[in-house]
């Protein structure tokens, strides 16, 4: 759902629905020329947001005492415009000196398709063994079997992953505890947590928890967050071989990221 700002910039916000009960608001535009690692939400930040809410809806009084948690991240964007606002969200990817690929521009949620773009202009410019370009099927939902799989664990699996589910069930039978929930009555199983580290490149704690499974926002939510958090450890320590002191930093490193971002 999007709405006005009420702040009489001609922008809009955002709001959606998210897991857990929660929503998430945004976004605003702040020029930023700070180093990556400080770019944090600002105190006006917040009350440009809020003024937004209580515009759009008044009723419900929402205030920063309901704020669970704030984040923030550096858009860059392509020279075209003169303020943030205006530039384009696209992106585009060329060649510079010494065979050096360039991508500019874009967002998270198109790095997939920025990614396949870079992977193509490669393997058309620059063929491996007399290959001159890499076809890349489109995207399909597969005719899965469920084949024994537990159906709720089915089923979740399905509606989160598409063509990649049939890689869970394959983990899940490696072991039958992959398919049952990490914590009873929390929606989320080990076979999902090895399928991030086995194919998308996961290592630690913070990757995991924030941006593959977007929780870090909302786990203060959880009376049991530090059950959770060591339930995830244990899983990611089996897997990747950690020692119990490797175990303890990575908790302790995600610990400290979750202090970053609670608010206030």
């Amino acid at each position: 759902m999007v709405f006005s700002s009420y702040s009489g910039d001609g922008r809009m916000l955002y709001l959606v629905p998210w897991e857990n009960n929660t929503v998430i608001v945004g976004a605003t535009d702040t020029e930023f020329s700070d180093k990556p690692e400080n770019a944090n939400i600002t105190s006006n930040d917040v009350k440009y947001i809020l003024n937004g809410l209580s515009g759009f809806l008044p009723n419900l009084k929402i205030s920063e005492s309901d704020i669970l948690s704030s984040y923030a991240g550096l858009r860059p964007l392509l020279k075209k415009g003169k303020s943030s606002k205006d530039r384009t969200r696209d992106y585009q990817c060329w060649w510079s000196e010494n065979k050096i690929l360039n991508l500019a521009g874009g967002k998270l949620t198109s790095f997939r398709a920025m990614a396949r773009t870079a992977i193509k202009k490669i393997n058309r410019d620059f063929p491996v063994h007399g290959i001159s370009e890499i076809k890349i099927p489109p995207k399909k939902l597969l005719n899965i079997n469920r084949d024994g799989v537990p159906l709720k664990f089915f089923n979740e699996i399905i509606s989160k992953y598409d063509d990649d589910a049939k890689l869970l069930f394959d983990l899940a039978k490696e072991n039958e505890s992959f398919n049952k929930e990490i914590l009873s009555g929390f929606n989320i199983f080990p076979a999902e947590i090895i399928y991030f580290i086995r194919y998308q490149g996961v290592f630690h704690i913070d990757d995991l928890l924030s941006r593959r499974f977007s929780l870090s926002y909302v786990i203060s939510k959880f009376e049991n967050h530090k059950e959770i958090i060591s339930k995830v450890a244990e899983i990611m320590a089996g897997e990747l071989k950690w020692k119990n002191e490797e175990k303890e930093i990575e908790v302790s490193k995600y610990l400290d990221a979750l202090k970053k971002i609670k608010y206030p």
